[in-house]
């Protein structure tokens, strides 16, 4: 029997091989297509939280900042003088009835000591307003690096993990067989294991093959020195 079969089914397994490691690099780039896509978000993601802290240092937005710090700082300090007992003015009158003009000179005292405090305390408000609204943007500054460290130190391993499962990819079940019975085969080939296809002899009209034939005088068939000779 000749070696054609056997040479179709090895191209048939080398077929099925190629299949399954295409398939193979499929998965792979499907993985790490994924990781990339991924990349891309956590940059994107990144990229607008300093757009954002960008914004916040805008002349607009500063001042804007500066206005809301000096009036959260004017509201407590005069809610701290007005917890405390707001303006007092001492008198001498300690009972008793007293003048209309001691009344209203005392109204007039309490209102300008009232208005001197709030002065003083819209004057603290506007010197600490500019140290106030630096140290917010310092710790908001600081707690965007912080997410931002955390977010791509967690896109790191993300990445890898992708890399190692990408790695891990195998052959399918039937191209690793493919795989399995091409190496045999090459091993079997390289043994002189295939035989060599029929040379046709019998198709050859007009002629016969004689065993036994004289030395010298015939070709070789099978391992005999053989004869022609024609009908």
């Amino acid at each position: 029997m000749g070696g054609e079969p056997i040479l179709y089914a090895l191209l048939g397994t080398k077929a099925m091989e190629m299949a399954a490691q295409r398939e193979q690099q499929q998965d792979r780039r499907r993985i790490l297509n994924t990781s990339l896509a991924d990349a891309e978000n956590t940059q994107r993601d990144a990229v607008q939280q300093v757009q954002a802290e960008a914004q916040q240092m805008a002349p607009e937005a500063r001042l804007q900042q500066m206005a809301a710090a000096e009036q959260l700082t004017f509201d407590r300090t005069m809610g701290d003088i007005q917890g405390a007992g707001g303006a007092a003015v001492d008198t001498a009158a300690g009972g008793g009835a007293v003048s209309q003009d001691f009344t209203r000179a005392l109204g007039e005292r309490r209102s300008g000591e009232n208005l001197r405090l709030s002065a003083i305390a819209r004057e603290l408000a506007r010197v600490r307003a500019p140290q106030d609204v630096a140290t917010e943007a310092s710790m908001r500054r600081s707690a965007m690096a912080e997410r931002l460290g955390s977010l791509w130190n967690s896109q790191r391993q993300r990445a890898r993990a992708a890399e190692m499962d990408a790695d891990a990819v195998d052959l399918p079940m039937y191209g690793q067989l493919a795989s399995l019975a091409n190496t045999a085969a090459s091993a079997y080939a390289m043994a002189g294991g295939f035989p060599a296809p029929a040379a046709g002899a019998e198709a050859m009209s007009g002629m016969d093959v004689a065993a036994d034939a004289p030395p010298g005088s015939g070709m070789n068939v099978g391992g005999r020195r053989s004869w022609m000779v024609r009908r």
